[in-house]
């Protein structure tokens, strides 16, 4: 009897140590995996920086720390939009949603104190007639809930000191967002 309670305790911690090796693994492994995503696939254009990110594939949850984001004119290097951000979060990945039907479907994306600023006079469209929106998407995309909090937005009209629109401080939520690469 006590040789099968210490076998049975040993394969218990056998499958627990396994348990989380995988899981750690598969943590470095889906953070390797948006890395090289953000780093290949982001159009050049388009410019993202960001301090760190955090990754929990069990709940399914990825963070972004101190992002900044410029979109630039496809055709020259003059930026026309800047976003920065304390924290981008999003919760709540249904990875069946992501194997099964190619979707990105995510419970909540948080963008924490954004900032946007656009400049609509240094932005100059594209020569090309079917020309495509700032990002062309390989899944399509659904949020349960969109929450911007604190976030200001400024646009400016014909020069840096000439305001067009600008808020202070505002907070936004939306309910059941969806795009998709047809969108």
């Amino acid at each position: 009897m006590a040789i099968q309670r210490k076998s049975g305790f040993k394969i218990s911690i056998g499958i627990l140590v396994i348990l989380v090796v995988t899981i750690f693994l598969m943590q470095w492994k889906a953070k390797h995996m948006i890395t090289d995503f953000l780093d290949q696939k982001i159009p050049a254009h388009l410019n993202l920086t960001y301090s760190d990110f955090d990754v929990n594939i069990l709940m399914g949850n990825i963070g972004f720390s101190d992002v900044v984001i410029t979109i630039a004119n496809r055709e020259s290097v003059q930026t026309h939009t800047l976003l920065k951000l304390d924290r981008l979060q999003l919760s709540g990945l249904d990875y069946g949603q992501l194997v099964f039907n190619n979707t990105i479907a995510l419970n909540a994306m948080v963008l924490a104190k954004p900032e946007l600023s656009y400049y609509p006079y240094k932005y100059i469209p594209t020569k090309k007639p079917n020309s495509k929106g700032v990002v062309n998407l390989l899944k399509a995309i659904s949020v349960k809930q969109l929450d911007i909090q604190d976030g200001s937005l400024h646009i400016m009209q014909d020069a840096v000191d000439s305001i067009q629109v600008s808020i202070a401080t505002y907070n936004f939520t939306l309910y059941g967002g969806k795009t998709d690469p047809k969108l």
